[in-house]
């Protein structure tokens, strides 16, 4: 590993990942700010997929079916990269045990980011782009939304219900949810969900009626870990919706409900 490796992600990259955000469908506003940025998607297609978090659409996926609410994607890029104003995206199909809603866009894009239903490999490093969610600055009176590129390792990968995941050795805000995690060789094999708390039993000696007692105490630690869903689970099923997801050479099986 290189130390530009990271750089040159971002620099590929970062124009391809979006804040996920939504409107009323006949004002066509927003309720309160947070809707603006409700997470991270990233395009996975030419032809206008994006990938994001289930969970982050959820609160909004009884009104969205119902065609009460509008989807939309915005690109917040900078460093040379000009924004993109707001565009509506259809929200194609979701997967909720991998917890993955694929959206699609009306118009055709040039550039994506490759994904791949690659194995996880504990120890190897990764670099994910999402928005951290919205922060007021002072000084500039109003409320800011700023993308953020985070590099971690590979911790651990396990399947829990056939659903395969990794977990991070890094946090990564509520707002990274659903940007994507990418290889050094700049392929994107998960997407970011969650993170996990630690805990520590600690022993305490306590006096109690005149004796000395020794009592366990659980602590709960800060926010340790993120998890990410492997698009392996459902690979399948997005190369049928014309998602490019470059497959393994040998057949890796896949969850009956994703």
């Amino acid at each position: 590993m290189r130390l530009d490796d990271f750089v040159l992600i971002h620099e590929k990259f970062q124009r391809h990942v979006y804040e996920v955000g939504v409107v009323d469908a006949g004002t066509k506003i927003l309720r309160t700010s947070y809707d603006a940025s409700l997470g991270t998607a990233f395009a996975v297609s030419n032809e206008g997929h994006f990938l994001t978090a289930f969970h982050v659409l959820k609160r909004e996926h009884e009104g969205i079916k119902a065609g009460e609410r509008i989807l939309g994607l915005k690109g917040i890029h900078g460093y040379g990269v000009p924004s993109e104003p707001a565009f509506g995206v259809d929200l194609v199909e979701v997967y909720t045990n991998s917890d993955i809603a694929l959206l699609k866009s009306r118009q055709h894009r040039s550039g994506h980011i490759p994904t791949a239903a690659a194995l996880a490999k504990p120890g190897a490093w990764v670099a994910t782009l999402g928005y951290p969610l919205p922060y007021f600055d002072e000084e500039k009176g109003k409320q800011m939304l700023d993308k953020r590129i985070v590099s971690a390792m590979i911790s651990a990968a396990f399947v829990k219900d056939g659903v395969r995941f990794v977990e991070l050795d890094k946090y990564l805000s509520p707002g990274h949810s659903g940007g994507p995690i990418i290889t050094l060789a700049g392929k994107a094999i998960a997407l970011a969900i969650s993170y996990r708390k630690g805990w520590h039993a600690v022993l305490e000696r306590q006096l109690r009626e005149g004796k000395v007692v020794d009592e366990r105490r659980v602590l709960e630690l800060p926010v340790q870990f993120a998890q990410a869903t492997m698009l392996q689970n459902v690979a399948s099923r997005l190369r049928r919706q014309g998602v490019p997801v470059q497959m393994p050479p040998t057949r890796i099986g896949e969850p009956s409900d994703p």
